[in-house]
């Protein structure tokens, strides 16, 4: 039996999976076992159908007696780290750093590029954390016409100052991104969001100290614009694992992933005659 669904968009498309496996489920006690399965031929499609997908379905409920009634996902593909906002973050930071100016006054103070400042301010990972402090910065740097914007005016929380610092060399630029990085996890917000972006920017932290350790090894003379670009080429390259039981609950998987198995429910997205 085969049924074909249109939607408009990615998010309909997501929220139309939810409808079809609250239908499934409803017939076999309310759970879903590893007979059912979600099928992404674009891997793009992944953070759109978790975020939409009830708490029933994502997370393993047990019964009193300490027996799983209702097993979590299990997600067979890895997520390209490029696609999510921790990696847009660290082209943030990396484009602050690009742009910023050593001061020419005595204090000899940094400067830093008002759009890559109005970029890291409005940056979800920035602002989720003083939402209302930050835009007043912002609205005061456009109200002011500023071009280059002192360090001495974003030094409004620790956040900040950790943030809009100036470094001298590929070494300081590494300890920086990964002093940022981490100081930024720490003060996210819990929830479901937090434990997302936690594991992003734990594999951030770790690609970059991986990275570090090569590079101090090799014993080369690099500059920062070097380091930066090896930083993105390895970013690129990485992409987020994520943990599940194969042998029970939902099963999701990229088209590759589905060669030699066989589900009696098959959910496919975004299958349209290009793919």
């Amino acid at each position: 039996s085969i049924n074909v669904m249109s939607t408009s968009s990615n998010v309909a498309q997501s929220q139309c999976v939810v409808d079809i496996l609250e239908k499934i489920a409803s017939k076999s006690g309310g759970q879903l076992n590893k007979d059912t399965a979600v099928v992404l031929t674009d891997e793009n499609l992944l953070m759109p159908l978790l975020y939409a997908l009830p708490e029933k379905f994502k997370k393993e409920q047990r019964n009193e007696s300490g027996e799983v009634v209702n097993p979590a996902i299990n997600v067979t593909m890895g997520y390209p780290l490029r696609n999510t906002l921790a990696y847009s973050f660290v082209e943030r930071l990396l484009e602050l750093q690009k742009h910023a100016q050593s001061g020419d006054d005595e204090l000899n103070e940094p400067t830093f590029y008002y759009v890559d400042v109005d970029g890291l301010l409005s940056h979800p990972y920035i602002a989720d954390v003083s939402t209302s402090q930050y835009s007043e910065l912002r609205a005061e740097i456009v109200k002011h016409r500023m071009f280059q914007v002192p360090a001495s005016m974003l030094t409004k929380s620790s956040l900040l100052e950790k943030l809009f610092r100036k470094t001298g060399n590929w070494l300081e630029l590494s300890e920086y991104l990964l002093d940022v990085i981490d100081t930024v996890a720490i003060a996210s917000e819990s929830g479901e969001e937090k434990a997302f972006r936690s594991e992003f920017l734990a594999m951030v932290s770790e690609a970059l100290s991986k990275l570090q350790s090569v590079v101090i090894q090799c014993n080369v003379a690099i500059s920062e614009q070097i380091y930066a670009s090896l930083v993105r080429r390895h970013l690129q390259a990485e992409r987020v694992p994520f943990t599940g039981e194969p042998l029970e609950g939902l099963q999701v998987m990229g088209i590759l992933e589905t060669r030699n198995l066989d589900f009696k429910n098959v959910i496919l997205l975004s299958m349209t005659d290009n793919n």
